[in-house]
């Protein structure tokens, strides 16, 4: 039995760490690719945010009120009180909201495109980016070229 046990951990830390290492197989040319793309994603999530802000406040709402609104929507033990016309700028403000976040991801899987990679190739080199100290210094050099 302990012979058994010995050899199934044997089994699942070479399992593990043969997928760790195909994780983290990342060449130069994607993680150029990458580095662009990241840049392009987060530069069109700094504009989405913006946007974002400003619709909250061409419907004459601030963001603070808006956001302790939607927390005590989405949370019962957080009770404010809202005004009618608070519930009908928030119905309106989600609305917008929603449009520009569409189009923010429809952008940023497109920028991702253009940079060679697919979404799920971009977010398998996030996670070992993420993991990989290494591979962080090497996405440092690029993102400051």
């Amino acid at each position: 039995m302990r012979r058994i046990k010995i050899l199934l951990s044997v089994i699942i830390l070479s399992t593990a760490t043969a997928f760790a290492q195909q994780s983290n197989n990342v060449n130069q040319n994607e993680l150029k690719n990458f580095a662009s793309a990241y840049l392009k994603v987060q530069e069109l999530s700094q504009e989405s945010q913006n946007d974002m802000v400003d619709v909250v406040q061409d419907e004459g709402m601030e963001v603070q009120r808006y956001n302790a609104i939607m927390q005590s929507m989405q949370d019962s033990s957080k009770e404010i009180t809202i005004r009618d016309e608070e519930i009908n700028a928030v119905e309106t403000i989600n609305k917008q909201l929603q449009k520009i976040e569409e189009a923010t991801n429809e952008k940023m899987q497109k920028s991702i495109k253009d940079n060679d990679l697919s979404v799920n190739r971009y977010q398998e080199i996030m996670a070992s980016v993420q993991n990989d100290p290494e591979l962080q210094e090497k996405l440092q050099e690029y993102l400051q070229q």
